[in-house]
């Protein structure tokens, strides 16, 4: 609108002489509404991006916890029967246990 006031005759004035000149302040107006509005959709759609981010990461985070706690249990578990019963059923049931994770990253 400054430009209008500053540029267009009459200078000084927000009077619009004619209409070629109320199309081009239309459509100068419009192109710059235009602009504004996507802009604001793209910052729209990074902040929600970020977010989705940073949700997936702590989603990731918390499996691998998730993960590291049912080894550490199962490495206790797997001690306490080599203790209880012997080396051997603690190692056969550490195969199984290996055998089963294979087959899940197959499954999955």
């Amino acid at each position: 609108m400054l430009a209008l006031y500053f540029f267009v005759p009459p200078f000084y004035s927000f009077a619009i002489p004619n209409a070629e000149t109320a199309i081009s302040v239309a459509l100068f107006l419009g192109s710059g509404l235009f602009i504004a509005l996507v802009r604001e959709a793209l910052h729209v759609a990074y902040v929600e991006a970020e977010q989705a981010h940073a949700e997936a990461a702590a989603a990731q985070q918390a499996a691998e916890d998730a993960i590291h706690e049912r080894d550490l249990l199962l490495h206790r578990q797997l001690h306490g029967l080599a203790r209880t019963y012997g080396v051997e059923a603690a190692q056969g049931l550490n195969k199984m246990a290996c055998q089963r994770d294979l087959a899940e990253q197959y499954l999955l």
